[in-house]
């Protein structure tokens, strides 16, 4: 989560405290992927809840200008594309409403 927020002005956006709450994690994450917050229930459903996480990391890297094939190695090496994510250089930079 902290790697999003080094990224993604939009994920920063009153979140500093929320990010220790375990189900509020999410939330962030939901804004940035332009997802209702309704979407958190359907996170704690067990088996649903990984192909939701996979569809929100999908609709991030979308929203940065990433392609199918960035998502598949978020999904198969997470801990390689999600800092290349949160700290390379993105096509389409999220700006930070003001």
């Amino acid at each position: 989560m902290l790697l999003l927020q080094a990224h993604l002005p939009e994920s920063r956006r009153g979140t500093g405290a929320i990010i220790w709450i375990p189900i509020a994690q999410y939330v962030p994450l939901l804004n940035v992927a332009a997802l209702p917050l309704w979407w958190i229930i359907l996170l704690l459903i067990p088996c649903v809840g990984m192909f939701v996480f996979w569809y929100i990391w999908f609709k991030i890297s979308e929203r940065l200008g990433h392609g199918t094939a960035f998502f598949i190695g978020i999904v198969l090496l997470p801990i390689i594309f999600i800092p290349l994510l949160a700290f390379g250089q993105s096509p389409n930079q999220v700006e930070q409403a003001q």
